[in-house]
């Protein structure tokens, strides 16, 4: 609208003004009643924080049009409200902290531009806590500014602030495990969960894991083959929550497990990251694979015939070969079967008697495993005078390997005089 004043003195005939200068005999001004809106941009409604991410805030604003071609006054203030949701009676008060009540005062001025606005008074924020914000312009219409929340107030945008770091952890692969054909390792998985910093905290949660598999004598695994000189990282599935378990490959497309090889240690990387963006870091399990069995040697019994006295003791040797990745001996066994060429009972090492007709076998008591020695209940020969006895001996290794084919020694136990 425009307003102009003009005037005539009382001379005859009367003098009239014959010109108009702005803010003196002609004002121009717009009729603005219409309320005004702004938004929070950033952070985004409903995501996760942490410090480096969230050091201000900011949005949009606009003074809105009745209908098309109309003119308004223009947004002039836009102020923010801060409200911690683990006391939701409490409120950001720039230069006096956490107040009890909203505050819509000077301090939550932000510096608004043409149609933007942003936000630099900002608490420390604390981990473990939601936040709720707010913002609400005014306009420049006087006396009184035109006010976002006289019609409707924002419902404010939620977010969750999490600085503390996730956890994972892998459960296959052991850690120093062993593994084979025998003790296969048809995944690698674990679990990952993002901890409550206090009683009542809210969390980020867990967005994903990956791994990364290492042949310690050669290159990373790259999904298809151990090519990469530099590490990769491949994606894991996770379920559950909030303790999550993780899986790879779990079905993903073309990734592959690979094809472990013999006498060859591995190691696994893994890390989980929360939807804060922050990580726990890298986890590391190392592993053998093996699939050489293991062998064995009886060194007594050693005769064909054995007297009284002789066989207190029986022992022998074990071995898992000369590898440097091998996984090593984990024990040996030994039974002992009279009359084997008719089938004969073997020694029951619980009851002390030849009374079982399955091999019965028990884990050497006395020696090493490469040096074995058995001196625990043993049978009493000097009561199986003539009797054909046959030892055998089955040694195992940590990756589950049992030696390819028993060991035995067959004697005739003889203390008949001549």
């Amino acid at each position: 609208y425009t307003v102009k004043s003009k005037s005539w003195d009382n001379s005859s005939p009367s003098m009239e003004e014959t010109s108009y200068t702005d803010g003196v005999n002609r004002v121009r001004f717009i009729y603005d009643v219409s309320k005004p809106t702004s938004a929070v941009t950033y952070p985004a409604d409903g995501s996760n924080y942490r410090a480096a991410t969230l050091t201000t805030i900011s949005g949009t604003h606009t003074d809105l049009t009745p209908q098309a071609g109309r003119l308004m006054s223009g947004v002039g203030v836009v102020k923010v409200s801060i409200q911690d949701l683990t006391h939701p009676t409490t409120y950001w008060r720039n230069g006096t902290g956490w107040v009890e009540t909203e505050d819509w005062g000077a301090t939550t001025n932000a510096t608004v531009y043409p149609s933007s606005w942003t936000f630099a008074n900002i608490p420390a924020w604390q981990t473990g806590r939601q936040y709720k914000i707010r913002s609400r312009a005014y306009d420049t219409a006087v006396p009184t500014a035109n006010d976002q929340y006289t019609d409707s107030a924002q419902a404010g945008y939620t977010i969750t602030f999490d600085t503390t770091p996730p956890s994972a952890s892998i459960q296959i692969p052991l850690h120093n495990g062993f593994y084979s054909q025998a003790n296969a390792l048809p995944n690698i998985s674990g679990t990952a969960t993002d901890p409550l910093p206090f009683a009542g905290a809210a969390r980020s949660d867990i967005d994903y894991v990956r791994v990364a598999i290492k042949d310690l004598g050669a290159d990373w695994w790259n999904g298809v083959g151990f090519s990469s000189a530099a590490i990769s990282w491949r994606a894991t599935v996770k379920t559950g929550g909030p303790v999550w378990t993780w899986e790879y490959p779990a079905g993903q497309g073309a990734e592959n497990l690979p094809a472990w090889q013999d006498n060859k240690k591995y190691a696994v990387w893994t890390e989980a990251f929360d939807k804060s963006g922050n990580t726990g870091g890298v986890v590391i399990s190392t592993y053998t694979y093996d699939t050489t069995p293991p062998t064995s040697k009886i060194q007594l019994p050693s005769n064909q015939y054995h007297k009284s006295g002789e066989l207190t003791t029986l022992s022998g040797t074990a071995s898992d070969g000369a590898n440097a990745n091998r996984s090593d001996l984990e024990i040996v066994e030994i039974a002992i079967q009279r009359d084997p060429e008719s089938a004969g009972n073997y020694w029951s090492w619980g009851a002390e008697t030849f009374s079982s007709g399955a091999s019965s076998y028990t884990i050497t008591n006395a020696g090493t495993l490469a040096a074995w020695q058995q001196t625990w209940r043993l049978p009493n020969w000097d009561n199986f005078d003539g009797v054909t006895f046959r030892v055998y001996v089955n040694a195992k290794d940590k990756s589950q390997n049992y030696q390819a084919a028993l060991t035995s020694f067959t004697f005739i136990y003889d203390i008949t005089r001549l």
